[in-house]
């Protein structure tokens, strides 16, 4: 149970436009279920450089950089291996969560238990079935088994209720149907049982190519939920007390005792090394985390972090991609069509313009009106793509940026902001360099891993709007090292006046694209190989790996 938890998991008070030009700020580059990668570089950076005083990033980053800043709130007067030290208990967070119902639950979904294989096989014997009048009553039965079992109690809570509709609205279709009720098609409910089969097994898998309904296909993860879950976290990172006085002094004591028996010595050890040598490191800080999780509940207590304003205590600035303008009603009718849909290539042809397709940040709406601004007057970033695309999603809700950022297609649908606004995911800006230093940061510490931009992204966008410069034709017959020669390298003949969209945003070998721009305004680049590992085979290897990557500090040096 603690392997799948691995895999998931106030001195800055002054205002932030000031601390911005006076202190270090971190950009955080998403990385899915990679994500306690980022824990390994944010706890080596803070130990060296102190808490930043700006952090932005998209998807799982702005789950960390949620964590950070709420660390960053915490009223002890922590010093910076202090601070590193609860960084590193991330980790432990999570392991002593595992304990828990919702913990559990969250370890189901990830795949560390029967019950997802159960879900596998479900999936597996929808496949087999053909909608045919002859076995339509194990069509029925087999998706009667599936919503039973995403309605128990292993997954409290955690199942995307919008899937659960889309299986029982599903169930409705395969009754009418042996009923012999007008209104629904053989091609309805067989292509229902399909993407039901696919959201399954196409779970984590971020393929951009050849999955035509991601976009559409509502995810097996309720975001909301797990907006909560790390909600909670916050809470207990930030200090936030109890009404209990007797039960919050006991966890102060706990915490207390932590840092002195832990601290000495931690500075170049993970927690997993951590622990090995001292055991009761893990078991007094899961004492701590068990005892705020089981006191809060009694009180009912609500969480207080995850309904902050973006923004409203700290220069933090959580990213996603929004559809705007008619893009927003194409999607809509499109996600309306897919209901109802019985065509084998649905998906396929759907497009949006790409001056519809906008880069959203969500922070303080001041701090936002002076990046925007200062995005088109910089020389840098007047005439970059990437920073065209800036919009302004003004002071909402960490629930809101949770629940939607990490939701990227494939896991989810995509999410509705507002009636004009509609989220497609984090993986718009991986390299949230440049509204950083349009916000004032001079000392910029880029968190990312080798390679060129993620070709989950560049594929999005392609599905997405069809630019040019970007054909899948040309990786098919890659090996996958071969794609990350030809990714890292980027394409030399597209460059100028003339380069294509996709040269524009992120080809490596154009010197003014976004991605090239975006690294060379970082002053620091914490240079992680993420995605050598499986996180769920060689966790402890993931986070050595970050916690020990090279900083490349001169600006000619890429992190390739």
């Amino acid at each position: 149970m603690k392997k799948i938890f691995n895999v998931l998991v106030p001195f800055l008070f002054l205002s932030p436009s000031l601390q911005a030009a006076e202190n270090y700020c971190l950009a955080v580059r998403g990385n899915g279920e990679l994500m306690p990668a980022h824990w390994g570089v944010m706890s080596a950076v803070v130990q060296k450089k102190g808490m930043p005083s700006a952090l932005a990033g998209g998807s799982s980053a702005s789950i960390s950089i949620f964590l950070m800043e709420s660390l960053a709130l915490n009223p002890r007067p922590l010093s910076n291996a202090e601070n590193a030290l609860l960084i590193k208990s991330f980790q432990g967070y999570f392991e002593a969560m595992s304990q828990t119902p919702e913990g559990k639950a969250l370890a189901a979904i990830l795949g560390d238990k029967a019950v997802f294989k159960a879900l596998m096989e479900r999936a597996k014997k929808l496949d087999q079935l053909k909608v045919t009048p002859q076995e339509m009553i194990l069509v029925r039965k087999h998706l009667e088994s599936l919503n039973t079992l995403l309605n128990s109690s292993d997954f409290t809570g955690l199942i995307n209720p919008a899937f659960q509709h889309y299986v029982k609205e599903t169930i409705f279709f395969a009754d009418a149907l042996a009923s012999g009720k007008e209104g629904v098609s053989e091609g309805q409910v067989a292509y229902r049982k399909d993407q039901i089969s696919i959201a399954i097994k196409n779970f984590g898998k971020f393929n951009a190519q050849t999955d035509e309904t991601l976009f559409f296909r509502p995810g097996l993860i309720n975001f909301v939920h797990l907006a909560k879950i790390f909600g909670q976290m916050g809470d207990f990172y930030a200090g936030i007390e109890l009404k209990n006085k007797s039960v919050q002094n006991q966890i102060n004591q706990d915490i207390d005792q932590f840092l002195k028996l832990c601290l000495p010595g931690s500075e170049n050890l993970t927690w997993s090394k951590l622990n090995l040598q001292r055991p009761a490191c893990r078991q007094l800080f899961g004492k701590a985390v068990l005892t705020y999780r089981e006191a809060s509940l009694r009180e009912g207590r609500k969480a207080v972090r995850i309904n902050e304003a973006i923004g409203s205590r700290l220069a933090s600035f959580p990213a996603t991609s929004v559809l705007t303008g008619s893009a927003v009603s194409t999607y809509r009718n499109a996600r309306e069509h897919y209901r109802l849909n019985a065509d084998l290539n649905f998906g396929t042809a759907f497009r949006v313009s790409e001056k519809e397709v906008r880069f959203g940040y969500w922070g303080n709406a001041e701090n936002l009106k002076n990046i925007e601004r200062n995005l088109r007057s910089s020389s840098l970033t007047s005439n970059d793509e990437k920073s065209k695309k800036f919009l302004n999603l003004g002071s909402r809700s960490w629930l809101e940026a949770l629940s939607s950022s990490p939701a990227e297609p494939g896991l989810s649908s995509l999410v509705d902001l507002n009636q004009q606004l509609v989220s497609a995911g984090g993986w718009s800006d991986l390299h949230p360099t440049l509204i950083l230093k349009a916000h004032g940061c001079q000392d910029i510490v880029l968190l990312t891993r080798r390679g060129g931009e993620s070709m989950f992204a560049q594929g999005v966008m392609k599905k997405l709007t069809n630019y040019e410069g970007f054909d899948w034709a040309d990786w098919d017959n890659l090996t996958v090292s071969q794609r990350k020669q030809k990714n890292s390298s980027g394409d030399s003949s597209d460059v100028g006046a003339y380069a294509s969209s996709w040269s524009r945003l992120y080809n490596m070998a154009n010197t003014e694209s976004s991605i090239r721009k975006s690294l060379s305004a970082a002053t620091t680049v914490v240079c992680t190989n993420w995605d050598k590992f499986d996180a769920r085979k060689e966790f402890h290897a993931l986070v050595e790996d970050s916690f020990t990557a090279p900083w490349l500090t001169q600006s000619n040096q890429l992190c390739r």
